[in-house]
C-alpha cells in the first residue's frame, strides 16, 4: 500500500476559484442552522481535499474555520486509498433506489467509491476527536479536480451528546440512516446541502448565491425526523 506524502501547502493554493468562499458560506449557514438548535454546539466547517490520485504527487490540503485550528494532515495520507480498496472488496454499503436498474455503471462506482472514502474517513475524525471536547462529521466527498472535497462539521461533544433523541440505528427501507433527532436530521440537511453546492457547474456558487433559509432548512429537518416514527410502526403514510 502507497502512501501519500503530506506537504505543508502555501495558503495561496487553491483547488478551485470558490474554495475559501464556499467555506465561509457553510460556515454562516452551520452557524445559524446548529445555533437554533443549540447555541453550545459551535459548529465550525473545514474543508479536506484528498488528492485522488496518491501517485500524482499532490498533497493534502485543508482550509480551516474561524479558530484557525488545523488537522493533523500526516492522519488522513491513506484515507482515500483505503476507501477506494473498500469499494473494490465489496465492503461499501450501497442503498438501494428504484433508478439502480438505469443509474450509469460508472456513477455507480464512482458513488460507491466515494462512500468508502467517506467510511475511511471517519474513523480517522473519530480516533482525532477522542480525548477532545469535540466530534467531527464528514459530508460525502466530491470530486473537484482530481481532489475528493469533504466539508468536515465539528461540533461540541457535550451539547451533541445532551440533545433529546429517539432509539437510534433505524434506517429507511432502502439501507439510508434514519435521524434520530432533531439535530441529527440537521446535519443531514447540511449535508445535503453541501453536496448540491459542490455538485453544481460552478462548485459551491449556490450557497454563495441563493443561500438556504435556516427556518427552511429546519422545516426539511422536522420532516425527516417524523419518518423515523413513522418507520417504527410500520408505515411512512401517517
Amino acid at each position: 500500500m502507497s502512501y501519500l506524502e503530506v506537504a505543508t501547502v502555501p495558503v495561496t493554493f487553491r483547488i478551485w476559484s470558490h474554495e475559501r468562499r464556499y467555506r465561509n458560506a457553510a460556515q454562516a449557514i452551520a452557524q445559524a442552522l446548529f445555533d437554533a438548535l443549540d447555541d453550545e454546539l459551535e459548529p465550525q466547517v473545514l474543508l479536506l481535499g484528498l488528492p485522488v490520485d496518491a501517485s500524482a504527487g499532490q498533497s493534502i490540503v485543508q482550509e480551516v474555520g474561524p479558530d484557525g485550528d488545523e488537522l493533523p494532515l500526516e492522519l488522513f495520507a491513506n484515507v482515500a486509498e483505503r476507501g477506494r480498496n473498500l469499494a473494490l472488496l465489496g465492503q461499501v454499503p450501497v442503498a438501494t433506489s428504484p433508478i439502480d436498474d438505469v443509474i450509469d455503471p460508472l456513477d455507480l462506482r464512482d458513488r460507491i467509491e466515494r462512500k468508502g472514502v467517506r467510511m475511511a474517513l471517519q474513523p480517522v475524525l473519530d480516533t482525532l476527536a477522542e480525548g477532545t471536547d469535540y466530534r467531527y462529521f464528514s459530508t460525502w466527498p466530491i470530486i473537484i479536480n482530481n481532489y475528493y472535497i469533504c466539508t468536515i462539521l465539528r461540533v461540541q461533544h457535550k451539547p451533541l451528546l445532551a440533545y433529546p433523541a429517539l432509539r437510534p440505528d433505524r434506517a429507511y427501507t432502502d439501507g439510508r440512516p434514519l435521524p434520530n433527532s432533531l439535530l441529527m436530521a440537521a446535519m443531514s440537511r447540511f449535508n445535503e446541502e453541501t453536496v448540491k453546492a459542490l455538485t453544481e457547474p460552478e462548485p459551491g456558487a449556490g450557497l454563495l448565491y441563493r443561500p438556504r433559509d435556516t427556518e427552511e432548512l429546519l422545516r426539511a429537518a422536522g420532516r425527516s425526523l417524523l419518518d423515523a416514527p413513522a418507520m417504527a410502526v410500520g408505515s411512512a403514510d401517517w
